[in-house]
C-alpha cells in the first residue's frame, strides 16, 4: 500500500462508538446538548430517562460495557416503545458487542437494522457493518461478508472513510480467510485506492492526518480474541487476519496521531498476545497418549509459533526507515522485539533450530521496497495456486 504522507510525523473505544457518534450527530436522533432527545414517534422519555441514557453513553465512552449495557437495558425494559428506541437498542448491541456477548448483540443490531429501515438510513447502515463484526465473532464468514454487502449497498449513509477504505479491506481480509485469493486482492486494491480518494479530497495536513491515522485505525482493528477456541485451524485464520491488517494498523501507528496512534499500537500487541496465549492452550488430538501426544502438541506449538514468528518479521520489516521514529513507533518496536524473542525462545525449546536470517530479512525488505527483483511469487499467489 503506497500512501503520500507529505509533512507528515509518518476517545474511540470500538469503531462502534466512532460510527454511533456519527449516526447521532448527522442523523434525527441526535441529542443536542443536555437534555432532550430530538423527538420522533413514541413514549416521550422523562428527564430523568434521558439523564440515565446520557450515563450510558459515558459508560460506552469509557469502555464500562456491563454497566453501559445495564443502563440501556433498563431504559428499554421501563420506557418501550420510546421515540428514543432505536437508538438505545443500536448502543445496547454495542455494549454487549463490547462484552463480547455476540449473540445477544447479532439479535439487537438485527432489530435496530429493521427497525430503522424506514427510520434512519445512516443507523441501519451502520447496524449492518456492526453485525459483520459480530458475525466474525461468531465465526460466521459467509455472513460477514453477507452483513458487509448489506453495508456496502446503503453506502451513501455511511461516512466515507467506512465506504471507501473499511468495508473493502474487511471484504478482502474475510474473502482471504476463505481462500479466495482474487476476490481478495480485488478488494485490497480498492481499500488502497480509497485511502488515495482521502487523501485527495482533503483540505488540510492537520486535517488529513488525523482522519489518516483514524481511518486506517479502523481499517486494521482486529479482535482476535472474539472467538472462543484453541484449535490450530482456527488460530491461524486468525493469523491471516493479522498478516493483513496489521499493515494498516503499523501506518497508524508511524503518523503518530493521538489516540489513534496508540490505539492501533495497542491492537498490534494484543493480537500477537493473543496467538500466544492460543499457543499454550493447544492441546493434542483426541484419542492419542504418551508419546504420541507430546509429540502432536509440539507439532501443533511449532506450526502456529513458526507462522506467528514469520508475520511479526513481515511487520518489522514495513516499517517505515526512520533514524528518529516518533515515540508511538519506538514503543510499538520495543513490544515486537518482546514477541519476537518470546517466540523464538520458545521455538528453540521445540527443537527448531532454523529461524529466518538477518540476511534472509534484509533480502525481503529490498524485494519489497522494489529494489531487487522478486523470484518468488507472493504468498497469495501461492496460496491460489494450491490445489
Amino acid at each position: 500500500m503506497k500512501i503520500v504522507m507529505g509533512a507528515f510525523e509518518g476517545k474511540f473505544v470500538f469503531l462502534m462508538v466512532c460510527a454511533l457518534c456519527v449516526a447521532l450527530l448527522s442523523s434525527g436522533c441526535a441529542l443536542s446538548g443536555k437534555g432532550k432527545p430530538s423527538q420522533e414517534e413514541g413514549v416521550v422519555l422523562p428527564p430523568e430517562a434521558v439523564d440515565q441514557y446520557e450515563a450510558g453513553m459515558s459508560a460506552l465512552e469509557n469502555e464500562d460495557y456491563a454497566q453501559a449495557a445495564q443502563i440501556f437495558s433498563d431504559i428499554l425494559r421501563r420506557y418501550p416503545g420510546s421515540q428514543f428506541d432505536l437508538v438505545l437498542t443500536y448502543n445496547l448491541a454495542a455494549a454487549q458487542e463490547g462484552l463480547r456477548d455476540c449473540e445477544p448483540a447479532r439479535q439487537n443490531y438485527l432489530t435496530a437494522a429493521r427497525s430503522a429501515r424506514s427510520r434512519n438510513a445512516r443507523i441501519e447502515a451502520l447496524s449492518f457493518y456492526r453485525l459483520s463484526y459480530v458475525y466474525e465473532c461468531l465465526g460466521q464468514e459467509q455472513r460477514v461478508i453477507a452483513s458487509l454487502l448489506d453495508a456496502r449497498n446503503r453506502g451513501e449513509a455511511l461516512p466515507d472513510e467506512v465506504r471507501l477504505t473499511e468495508i473493502p479491506a474487511r471484504l478482502a481480509v474475510t474473502y482471504a480467510r476463505i481462500g479466495e485469493i482474487e476476490i481478495a486482492e480485488q478488494y485490497f486494491r480498492e481499500a488502497d485506492q480509497g485511502i488515495q480518494q482521502l487523501i485527495a479530497r482533503a483540505s488540510n495536513q492537520k486535517e488529513l492526518a488525523d482522519q489518516l491515522a483514524r481511518t486506517l485505525y479502523h481499517m486494521g482493528r482486529m479482535s482476535l480474541g472474539n472467538r472462543e477456541h484453541v484449535d490450530l485451524p482456527a488460530a491461524k485464520e486468525d493469523l491471516t487476519t493479522l498478516s493483513h491488517l496489521q499493515k494498516y494498523l503499523l501506518r497508524s501507528v508511524e503518523l503518530s496521531i493521538r489516540p489513534w496512534s496508540d490505539l492501533a499500537a495497542t491492537n498490534i500487541d494484543q493480537a500477537y498476545s493473543h496467538i500466544w496465549q492460543v499457543a499454550q492452550v493447544l492441546k493434542p488430538d483426541p484419542g492419542l497418549e504418551g508419546a504420541l501426544a507430546r509429540q502432536n502438541l509440539r507439532h501443533k506449538q511449532v506450526a502456529l509459533l513458526t507462522e506467528a514468528y514469520r508475520v511479526l518479521k513481515q511487520l518489522k520489516l514495513a516499517q517505515f526507515p526512520d533514524p528518529s521514529p516518533p515515540a508511538s513507533v519506538t514503543r510499538l518496536q520495543a513490544q515486537l522485539t518482546q514477541h519476537e524473542q518470546r517466540m523464538s525462545q520458545a521455538l528453540v525449546r521445540l527443537g527448531v533450530k532454523t529461524l529466518p536470517t538477518a540476511e534472509a530479512e534484509r533480502r525481503e525488505g529490498l524485494r519489497r521496497d522494489g529494489r531487487i527483483r522478486a523470484t518468488e511469487k507472493s504468498p497469495l499467489e501461492q496460496r491460489r495456486e494450491k490445489p
